[in-house]
């Protein structure tokens, strides 16, 4: 597998194509689907290639590929559901299907597939759902099913887009879509070629009010990559965003053979910014794509059963980098972790196990300690430092862990964790007057209890987590069991002494989790420093079987900051600066922490009276996301209150240059830059 770096000769053209008068006009049609029709346009004759297009976008941004692809193929784009000329149905759709649905009515029986972001992961849906009809994959900057998108370098303008979306402005909605994805989260709108902004715009204005999506291929691609066999070039802009970059890293490692480029000082859509250069690509791989490389055998099991003192724990790795060893809670075993493990296996290896008396875990029956069973796991698995994530008493072991192992432990996640030393109330203890006497003493009432009954371990809503619970239950009865509490052994209480971990460390609680965790949860914040405490919407104590993507998102981007955080709490601004600024030597669009997490720690610190300090972040940040007009903005903010006016000023006109409608460095320049004598007074 290789890496290109492309080499641009000259400018590229960024004129958009036409139909050449050689090539066979254009044919176009509706292709009927359940619940609406798909718009398509067909040229050319030879080998099918299907194009797909991005979110937001409609067929027209293949406009600069059609004309030399159709002189040597049956050239085939159309607008996904939802898109363009393609309404979105009534009722769910998955996106994949329709692709085979169009592939039917249009007599197509195996085609190369060509997509770009949207495009992309419809695309490898459909190669490992129907493999056989697919004989080449070209991904441009392509999205993947089931992969955590944490966006750190560009999700700070979801919720802007949101409000403009609410209040019907596709004007708004578009041009912030343009300014994360065309000109990405390294430049300006204003580095972008015009015209190519203008074409784009062009196609995103009628989208940018559509809010039905179409569904994915379960289970999701990110854990089946292996299961692509088609011949693969994937193509990235340089200046994409993170989790492309993340993704395009992960195919070119699991799928055997990719062929990967980057097209240097673009971002998210090469196709309309280098379309001379794509098109070599193209038709270079179109016209002769390498063979299918052999298959992948599936990766070997890798569960095994670990001897520890008086007893044998069920393990289980998945993945490779940093490991990351999930603790589960005390009503469900590792399997719980079942929805969350895709995800996070994609960046990470995982490593999961049954507690003593969990699952497949042998039961006590001695005296024994739920440390030193972690202890030992680890050190059978040769783990010298691991990031924790802990569930409920799991993550009250894995602060007992940290504690006992402070060079162990790279990163502390809880959710919905407890922690030793902090009282329960008798809410707790009878949960809120739902939990009965039968359920206590009969195992399968004490089940059905779990299972259907108690409102804050799965919130009333999450149907589906609780039929999942009970089937866990079910099949693993002993996970209720209480002799293994009669053996525990534990360590002293933890809460006094949370102020000595040093680790970055999440705090989460499901939205509807009874009272006394959401407590624990703020005794857990404020005993560990710079420790970050959050809410799950919508789940209750388990939202790892509730809201699993959500879950895994903010895990995930929890622990890519992790050790930027990890500097900076440790050896303070400076040296992270110093880090930040050898990474982004080596890569242009590296990122290592997350523009809302350095923000909130800057005004942290400017509350505090650390001025000099919140300068610091701020200007850090601004470094990092020089797009982002809030950066500036917050820099500017901090500038002010340390005397600094000129250099504020300064700062709220980048903003501006970024974003001309921002409103709070509007307002701020307009006070700032206001005659003496329109000044308010001060009395």
């Amino acid at each position: 597998m290789s890496r290109w770096i492309v080499r641009l000769l000259g400018a590229a053209s960024l004129t958009f194509a036409t139909v050449s008068s050689a090539a066979r006009p254009a044919t176009t049609g509706f292709v009927p689907v359940p619940g609406g029709s798909l718009f398509y346009e067909e040229r050319g004759t030879g080998p099918a290639v299907i194009l797909l297009h991005g979110g937001m976008l409609d067929h027209r941004m293949w406009d600069p590929q059609m004309d030399g692809l159709a002189r040597s193929f049956r050239v085939i784009r159309y607008d996904v559901a939802g898109h363009g000329r393609s309404k979105a149905p009534e009722g769910p759709w998955r996106d994949y299907e329709h692709l085979g649905l169009l592939m039917d009515a249009l007599k197509v029986e195996s085609a190369s597939l060509v997509g770009l972001s949207l495009g992309g992961r419809v695309a490898i849906d459909f190669a490992i759902a129907h493999p056989e009809r697919v004989r080449a994959l070209a991904l441009f900057d392509p999205g993947l099913s089931g992969f955590p998108f944490t966006g750190r370098d560009w999700a700070g303008r979801i919720a802007e887009r949101g409000r403009a979306r609410r209040a019907g402005d596709a004007g708004k909605v578009a041009d912030l879509f343009l300014r994360s994805w065309l000109a990405g989260p390294h430049r300006t709108p204003a580095q972008v070629e015009p015209a190519v902004w203008a074409k784009a715009r062009e196609m995103a204005l009628p989208n940018a009010l559509t809010v039905a999506q179409g569904s994915e291929l379960e289970p999701p691609a990110v854990g089946r990559l292996g299961e692509v066999k088609a011949p693969v070039l994937l193509v990235e802009g340089e200046l994409d965003c993170e989790d492309i970059h993340l993704i395009a890293r992960l195919v070119e490692r699991r799928v055997p053979g990719t062929r990967r480029v980057v097209v240097p000082g673009v971002a998210h859509m090469p196709t309309m910014e280098r379309p001379a250069e794509v098109n070599r690509l193209l038709l270079e791989f179109l016209g002769k794509p390498p063979s299918p490389p052999p298959s992948r055998p599936p990766l070997p099991s890798r569960s095994q059963v670990v001897e520890v003192d008086g007893g044998r724990l069920w393990v289980e790795r998945a993945g490779e980098g940093d490991p990351v060893v999930l603790i589960h809670d005390g009503i469900v075993h590792a399997a719980g972790w079942d929805d969350v493990l895709p995800s996070l296996s994609s960046q990470y290896e995982v490593i999961r196990y049954d507690r003593r008396g969990y699952g497949r875990s042998t039961a006590p029956s001695a005296p024994y300690s739920n440390l030193e069973d972690l202890e030992a796991l680890l050190r059978h698995l040769g783990l010298a430092r691991v990031h924790l994530v802990g569930s409920s008493s799991g993550g009250g072991l894995a602060i007992d862990y940290a504690l006992a192992h402070p060079e162990g432990v790279a990163s502390l996640t809880l959710v919905g964790a407890v922690v030793s030393g902090f009282p329960y109330t008798r809410h707790m203890a009878n949960r809120g007057g739902h939990l009965t006497a039968a359920a206590t003493t009969d195992p399968a009432e004490e089940r059905r209890y779990w299972s259907l009954v108690d409102p804050y371990f799965v919130a009333p809503a999450s149907k589906a987590a609780h039929e999942r619970v009970a089937a866990l239950l079910e099949a693993f009865p002993q996970n209720l069991g209480r002799e293994r509490e009669r053996f525990a052994r534990r360590p002293p209480p933890a809460l006094p002494r949370l102020g000595s971990i040093r680790v970055p460390a999440l705090v989460l609680a499901g939205e509807h989790d009874i009272p006394d965790v959401h407590a624990h949860a703020g005794a857990i914040a404020a005993g560990i420093p710079n420790a970050r405490r959050d809410v799950v919407a919508d789940s209750g104590h388990v939202p790892y079987l509730e809201q699993p993507e959500e879950l895994a998102t903010r895990v995930v981007a929890f622990l890519q900051g992790a050790p930027f955080l990890a500097v900076l709490d440790r050896d303070g601004v400076a040296r992270a600066t110093a880090l930040f600024r050898a990474a982004r030597a080596k890569d242009r669009s590296a990122v290592l922490f997350d523009e809302d997490e350095l923000n909130r720690r800057g005004y942290e610190r400017l509350a505090g009276g650390a001025t000099e300090e919140a300068v610091a972040l701020f200007r850090l940040n601004a470094e990092a996301f020089p797009a982002s007009p809030n950066t500036h903005d917050s820099l500017a903010e901090a500038l002010l209150a340390a005397g600094d006016r000129a250099g504020a000023v300064a700062e709220y006109r980048k903003a501006l240059e970024v974003d001309p409608s921002f409103e709070s460095a509007q307002k701020a320049l307009e006070r700032l830059e206001a005659p003496a004598d329109a000044q308010p007074s001060k009395r």
